[in-house]
C-alpha cells in the first residue's frame, strides 16, 4: 500500500486520504494551483497555468455578399432545372458494354443442355455421385 507521511505528526497516512487523524489537511496540487493563479493576477507572462480548452466549436460568421448570393442562386437555379435524364446523356457513348452484352447473349444461345436427353436412370446414378460430391464437401468444411 501507497503512504505518505504527515509533515505535523510523522504517523503513515494511505496516499488516497485528503487529511491526516491528526488534523492535517494534505493540499492536491490542483487545489494549490488553483489557490495560487486566484492570488495572482491573470497576466500575458505567466506561462504556468495549463491552457485552458475550448468545450464549445467556434462559430465563424459568414460575410453575404451580392456576389455570394448570386453564386448561391445560380447553383440552385442549375440543379433545378436540369433533369437527371438529361445529365445522362451526356459523354462518350459506351460502345464496349453492348458488345459485351451481344457477346453474352451468343453464349447463351449456343449453350446446349446436355442433360436434357438424359434418361432417369442416368439422372438419379448423377444425383447420387453429386450428393456423395457434396456431402464430402461439408464434412471437410466441418473439419477444418
Amino acid at each position: 500500500m501507497a503512504t505518505k507521511s504527515c509533515p505535523q505528526c510523522d504517523q503513515q497516512v494511505p496516499v488516497a486520504c485528503k487529511s491526516c487523524p491528526c488534523g492535517y489537511i494534505f493540499i492536491s496540487r490542483k487545489l494549490l494551483h488553483a489557490k495560487q493563479s486566484q492570488r495572482l493576477p491573470p497576466t500575458s507572462e505567466n506561462r504556468s497555468d495549463p491552457k485552458r480548452r475550448r468545450t464549445e466549436r467556434i462559430k465563424r460568421e459568414r460575410i453575404h455578399t451580392a456576389v455570394n448570393r448570386d453564386l448561391e442562386n445560380r447553383k440552385r437555379s442549375r440543379s433545378n432545372s436540369q433533369s437527371e435524364a438529361s445529365r445522362r446523356g451526356r459523354g462518350r457513348p459506351k460502345t464496349a458494354t453492348t458488345k459485351k452484352h451481344e457477346e453474352e447473349k451468343e453464349k447463351q444461345e449456343k449453350e446446349v443442355d446436355m442433360y436434357a436427353n438424359l434418361s432417369d436412370e442416368k439422372a438419379f446414378v448423377f444425383s447420387v455421385a453429386l450428393a456423395e460430391i457434396n456431402r464430402k464437401i461439408i464434412n471437410q468444411r466441418l473439419i477444418l
